[in-house]
């Protein structure tokens, strides 16, 4: 990623869109997290495996922000077949349908990994050098930006999907992982807030 992707997101192009910056939003987060443990390896045993599962995670969010572009231009692409016979009808419903449920997995996952990463920087913050807590909430509020917009990603794509079963078991998936994510980025943050207040 360069400047070059920003111009590219700026643009009135689609795609790149709120998918893609949201996995990037959470690689940054990650990386971060990954940054404050490697700062904090005098202070705790377990910031050489937390920092190793965060740069894991990093990884998996630029896998998926390339990936969530592409699902996205495949849902266009459905759209644009041909729709003049009943058989092509057919087809071009069945491809958006696909293409969809793969624009609706994609950003999930980004949102799945977002919580994880929440999730071990909320674990570690007592175990942190002091001087790089405001990067671990940092980190934070990255992370519970890419997890709350790959939602919105996965709850607009839901919205034209025929399947019903499939449109509830990620309906409630996504709400119990954003009450999740609200849960703990909103404790973390506030207990990170706390110890400024205490300096």
């Amino acid at each position: 990623m360069d400047f070059n992707f920003f111009e590219k997101l700026a643009s009135s192009e689609p795609a790149p869109g709120g998918g893609t910056a949201s996995a990037y939003a959470g690689c940054m987060g990650a990386a971060l997290l990954a940054m404050v443990a490697k700062l904090s390896q005098k202070n705790s045993s377990e910031a050489e495996q937390i920092s190793k599962k965060a740069e894991a995670v990093m990884r998996i969010f630029f896998i998926l922000a390339e990936e969530d572009e592409k699902a996205f231009l495949d849902v266009m692409k459905a759209y644009k077949l041909p729709k003049s016979s009943d058989e092509e009808k057919k087809i071009r419903a069945a491809e958006i349908e696909k293409a969809l449920k793969k624009a609706v997995e994609i950003p999930f996952q980004t949102s799945s990994s977002a919580l994880e990463t929440l999730k071990d920087a909320q674990a570690f913050l007592a175990k942190a050098n002091k001087n790089a807590v405001s990067d671990l909430g940092v980190s934070v509020l990255l992370a519970r930006a890419a997890a709350e917009g790959g939602l919105f990603n996965v709850l607009i794509n839901l919205s034209s999907i025929k399947e019903q079963q499939f449109v509830k078991t990620f309906s409630e998936k996504s709400k119990k992982l954003l009450e999740e994510t609200e849960q703990i980025a909103t404790n973390t943050l506030e207990s990170i807030r706390q110890g400024f207040n205490s300096i």
